[in-house]
């Protein structure tokens, strides 16, 4: 375990320009969609192009959908009822949940982590994310603010998600989410998002978390935000390394980063 750290905190040292590239011109990608229907019947084959972009972003959503209902309605039904279980044990003493412990990072009932992460030598993001919740229902918040050293021109990013949480077991977490977003840079964005949160627990060793989003943007872009990490248990404060990517497949922004949670 130390020595994942180790080398999590080299390369948040020496990773360098991952994505070199500046803020303004990461902004510029989310807009290729609303540019192109602008250009009106210029050129056939951008045209097409357009289309071909439209049509895939249409199919993603319609199947990123589809799975959020499947997966929301197997919560319903199965996972949902266990989380509340371990805040809430029954009465009968030969039940197999393991009722939480306070500090325990599966369906916590308030969480703060904070990061910070270094994606080239002048590029920088500060992220925070809060989570409250009791049993299956949860909420959270996360707030990321990209800024350059070398100049002014800062990106600013906020999520904000309503999930059911659901416990298999007593070792792992997952927790569909439904929820809106906004990104503020050059001009604003607002639309809506769906999470999924993956989060398995070792008691007294380690937890694992993995949290996708995926960010529908009004240019009919869809912004992809990937993070992984992996967190120390020493009670209720968790040290945390991880590797966050934002962006839209063509163009984003990946960084290693360390931070801390604080679970009770």
């Amino acid at each position: 375990m130390k020595i994942f750290f180790i080398l999590m905190f080299t390369c948040f040292l020496f990773s360098g320009p991952l994505s070199a590239q500046e803020l303004d011109s990461f902004e510029d990608s989310f807009l290729e969609s609303s540019e192109e229907e602008e250009k009106g019947g210029t050129e056939d084959a951008e045209n097409e192009d357009g289309y071909e972009d439209d049509e895939e972003s249409e199919g993603l959503a319609e199947l990123l959908l589809e799975l959020f209902v499947r997966l929301t309605w197997y919560a319903v039904a199965y996972g949902g009822s266990y989380s509340n279980d371990r805040v809430d044990p029954p009465n009968y003493s030969d039940y197999y949940i393991r009722p939480r412990r306070t500090g325990e990072p599966l369906i916590p009932i308030f969480r703060s982590d904070t990061s910070f992460g270094i994606i080239d030598p002048e590029l920088y993001a500060a992220d925070q994310r809060f989570e409250v919740g009791y049993g299956a229902i949860g909420f959270t918040g996360r707030y990321t603010l990209f800024f350059e050293t070398d100049r002014i021109s800062n990106l600013h990013l906020w999520e904000t998600y309503i999930h059911y949480r659901m416990s298999l077991g007593n070792a792992l977490e997952v927790s569909p989410g439904f929820g809106a977003f906004g990104m503020e840079g050059k001009a604003e964005y607002k639309g809506f998002s769906l999470s999924l949160p993956v989060k398995m627990y070792v008691p007294d060793a380690f937890a694992l978390e993995a949290i996708t989003a995926f960010n529908f943007y009004p240019t009919e872009v869809v912004g992809t935000d990937f993070d992984i990490s992996l967190m120390l248990d020493l009670g209720r404060i968790y040290p945390k390394a991880g590797y966050r990517i934002y962006g839209t497949g063509t163009s984003f922004l990946e960084t290693f980063y360390l931070g801390c949670s604080f679970i009770y």
